[in-house]
């Protein structure tokens, strides 16, 4: 099972795709402490056998989400440099999501903008 990254969705406009993401807008909505990833994750689970439009996943070696890239660190423990990653599933439950979010561009040389405190 390929996981979807929301981060890079794109969903060709019509009835079933608009549909979907009123779907992930209603989970999101219940649940305002909710990740945009895990209402998009689970709408997926929810239509898994029904989904009307075609769902394609790019190489999540080559377009990574946070998990892949920072946590698991998959890319780099393949030797392969990522065409772009999502700074996502940074929870900013110990301190703020940004602080987090920059610290982990800025640990991979990723952060082009640095301020003196650093």
């Amino acid at each position: 099972e390929a996981f979807v990254n929301s981060g890079f969705a794109y969903l060709k406009a019509g009835e079933a795709q608009v549909t979907f993401m009123a779907e992930v807008v209603r989970l999101l909505a219940g649940s305002p402490e909710r990740m945009d990833q895990d209402a998009f994750n689970t709408a997926m689970s929810n239509w898994r056998y029904e989904i009307p439009f075609k769902v394609s996943v790019m190489d999540p070696l080559r377009v990574c989400n946070g998990w892949v890239y920072f946590v698991m660190r998959t890319p780099q423990n393949a030797g392969i440099t990522p065409a772009i990653t999502h700074n996502n599933w940074a929870d900013g439950r110990e301190g703020s999501t940004h602080a987090i979010k920059r610290y982990r561009f800025r640990e991979q040389q990723m952060w082009q903008v640095e301020e003196e405190s650093y």
